[in-house]
């Protein structure tokens, strides 16, 4: 039907005519890109940076090109495209606002301020029709964003749902991949192996450049978590070695959550030194790309391995200025994993009790919303005992909001900087048995 007159929703609309030609027509949606940024550049004056040019360009006529990053805006001007393209689409013409939000780099964009797209994606899985193909592109990325807030009871069977309505491969991999990760965080690590093989077969059947990395990364979490270390650094080397060359906002995310993976197997075994390296090549991939602080979930565990590696002052730093940023954006999932750290820091620097205390709340919040430990924080927090919740002092009192124990937590590594020596931290027992 015709579209309002609208020069964001036109372009909106362009932009989705170009994302969804790219696997069918490289010349059509090449056409598409560049009629949507003559219209933005000559009616509203706005035009896309050169970064996001080279990411947005779809080149050749083979049908075939990298993920585009419509949903990764460089500069204020393309977030204001974006949004008001979303926004402005979503009740009058939602075929557009859906394409805009379906791809899987809105997860990126959402993943730095989860609860701020939570409500857009909600409201586009309502609108969108499921007959409509953008809508289970949209329902993939609503279900990631509700795992990032530490959603679990009824992730699985709409999950399960959306696998039985959608059959395109490219949708199939990305939710049962999801399935996968949540499978993983819930420690069924049989599940999640089956499920992260079946997800990278498909990649590898029908070519999903975009999710291959992904895959990889899902499995070799899975390999790490059964002690076979040198399988699951196969696995991260061989998804680095697909991404390294291509220049994509995307590819470049996807090297920093790879280079991260290597970190966190290093650490678990013991290897500091190289978990330190692996840590500061993902930081630094991260703060490049994910420019919208997307990459402010790795941070917490950089803090603890930078302290491992003997760079305590740093490390704690880092860590407890984390626990700030995560609060403010909402990510449940990392403040929890923030406490979790603080408590193995303040443990090995002879705060007991404290450190007692603050895994004591954590478990009781994690009850309290229905998300258990992850394998990897149990291997952390081994040793560590747990107050009972109604043991806990006024000030780690299972009453207390989470920002106040954050607060207070953050406070406690505050502390320890004025006197924190230059040498190693005591080593960290994290060896996973084989499961």
């Amino acid at each position: 039907g015709a579209l309002q007159r609208d020069p964001y929703s036109e372009a909106g609309w362009r932009l989705y005519v170009a994302q969804s030609s790219r696997f069918g027509s490289g010349r059509k949606a090449n056409s598409e890109f560049q009629s949507a940024r003559r219209q933005l550049r000559t009616e509203l004056g706005l035009d896309f940076s050169e970064a996001l040019i080279a990411d947005l360009e779809i080149s050749g006529t083979d049908g075939f090109a990298p993920a585009t990053d419509i949903h990764a805006p460089h500069t204020t001007a393309e977030a204001e495209i974006i949004t008001r393209a979303v926004l402005s689409a979503l009740e009058s013409q939602p075929a557009v606002a859906g394409a805009l939000m379906a791809i899987p780099e809105f997860c990126f964009e959402a993943s730095a301020a989860p609860k701020r797209f939570m409500s857009l994606l909600e409201r586009a899985v309502r609108v969108i029709p499921k007959s409509d193909p953008v809508w289970a592109g949209c329902c993939v990325n609503w279900l990631s964003v509700r795992f990032q807030l530490g959603e679990r009871s009824e992730l699985l069977t709409d999950l399960s749902e959306l696998l039985a309505s959608s059959r395109e491969p490219h949708i199939q991999a990305r939710a049962i991949g999801l399935k996968a990760t949540s499978l993983l965080q819930t420690g069924d690590l049989a599940g999640a192996e089956k499920a992260a093989g079946q997800s990278l077969e498909l990649c590898r059947e029908f070519g999903l450049s975009s999710h291959w990395p992904k895959a990889l990364h899902d499995l070799g979490l899975v390999y790490m978590l059964r002690g076979r270390h040198a399988d699951a650094d196969a696995r991260f080397a061989e998804g680095l070695a697909m991404v390294e060359p291509v220049t994509t906002r995307t590819a470049g995310i996807s090297r920093a959550y790879l280079r991260y993976a290597h970190a966190k197997n290093a650490f678990v075994q013991g290897e500091f030194e190289s978990a330190n390296t692996w840590m500061r090549t993902a930081l630094e991939t991260g703060h490049e790309y994910a420019h919208d602080g997307s990459y402010t979930q790795y941070l917490p565990l950089a803090g603890l391995v930078y302290a491992s590696a003997g760079h305590e002052s740093e490390g704690i730093r880092l860590l407890a200025d984390s626990m700030r940023q995560l609060h403010r954006a909402g990510h449940v999932r990392g403040q929890m994993s923030s406490l979790t750290y603080a408590a193995r820091i303040l443990w090995n620097r002879g705060h007991l009790e404290v450190a007692a205390n603050i895994a004591g709340y954590e478990t009781h919040w994690r009850d309290r919303v229905n998300r258990s430990r992850t394998l990897f924080h149990q291997m952390i927090m081994r040793g560590i005992p747990t107050t009972p919740a109604q043991q806990l002092p006024e000030s780690w009192s299972v009453n207390r909001p989470p920002v106040q124990v954050l607060r207070a937590a953050y406070q406690q590594l505050q502390g320890l900087l004025p006197s924190a020596p230059s040498g190693r931290s005591r080593a960290i027992d994290v060896r996973l048995p084989v499961l």
